[in-house]
């Protein structure tokens, strides 16, 4: 009897408790609630054991989403390789942002939902105001690629301007070098813009200019005549813009403003007018390395 009763408070208790539970948390599967009423899941553990302290420096991949999985456009953080670059503030945790972040350590992937009012400092980021539209929440999906601590930062930073340092003046030495023993017909002294620029052959009058769309025949090559790049790989000559940005290297563009149409060139451009400190987006091309190109305007409209 005594038995029977306790199994009825019990089952009393559980029936109780599961009535007394957050609406809002049956709303969102497999997510927890915290006390300030965003919502997380985690969905990968990485190998940090440390969570973010005040001014330590996140780099992430964000992306914001409706509750309908429709994407919403972020780019409030982003740096020139598209990942999210921030220094976290302890004392913005009462934004819904921020203490998401604080609850991810480096390596986790996780999901937020939070309420789009209060995700922000509307102060701090005037752009926010109307960031979400009208939207009353919206989902957060976060990996946390890295943390550093100011320490840190400072000395992945002095480290990274030793490294610049040396590859500039490994790239100024190979270049002299270059020029002291190439038996290519070239000029010795940079232009205007830092461009070492022979005319092969002159062809007509017609001059390039902003906006022609143009069509060359190019090869590029490392100093050592090694090819990494060719526009006969495809079978055709490349035909684009000229001016629009993204088409070709700064260097390449600024030589064709010296062409026209007919003319031959052979130029070598530094590192700084090619593919820079990081080198080629395909990793073909490595950082500070000063490149040649067999250039010819075939035809401008």
């Amino acid at each position: 009897m005594q038995f029977k009763i306790q199994f009825i408070l019990f089952a009393i208790i559980i029936f109780i408790g599961a009535c007394n539970e957050p609406h809002e948390k049956s709303t969102y599967p497999g997510f927890t609630k915290t006390a300030s009423g965003l919502y997380y899941k985690r969905y990968t553990i990485g190998e940090g054991k440390k969570y973010p302290a005040n001014g330590d420096l996140l780099i992430l991949k964000l992306s914001f989403k409706t509750l309908q999985d429709s994407a919403i456009n972020f780019s409030l953080f982003k740096n020139e390789d598209y990942l999210d670059t921030l220094h976290f503030n302890l004392y913005d945790k009462k934004f819904a942002f921020y203490e998401a972040l604080s609850l991810m350590s480096q390596g986790d992937s996780c999901a937020f939902i939070m309420n789009a009012d209060t995700a922000f400092d509307k102060e701090q980021f005037s752009s926010d105001e109307n960031f979400f539209g009208n939207r009353s929440k919206v989902r957060m999906e976060a990996k946390l690629i890295s943390l550093k601590t100011p320490k840190e930062e400072a000395e992945a930073h002095l480290s990274y301007q030793l490294w610049y340092k040396e590859m500039a003046a490994d790239e100024q030495v190979n270049l002299q070098h270059y020029m002291d023993t190439t038996t290519s017909a070239i000029s010795k002294t940079p232009d205007e813009n830092g461009i070492y620029f022979n005319l092969i052959k002159k062809g007509n009058s017609t001059r390039t200019k902003i906006g022609d769309n143009i069509t060359i025949r190019y090869t590029g090559k490392f100093l050592d005549g090694r090819v990494f790049d060719n526009s006969t790989i495809t079978k055709e000559p490349l035909n684009f813009r000229l001016g629009e940005p993204g088409q070709i290297v700064k260097g390449l563009e600024l030589a064709l403003f010296k062409m026209h149409e007919g003319d031959v060139a052979k130029i070598v451009l530094p590192s700084s007018l090619a593919f820079g400190a990081k080198g080629s987006a395909a990793g073909i091309v490595s950082p500070f390395k000063t490149v040649t190109f067999d250039l010819e305007i075939l035809k401008i409209n």
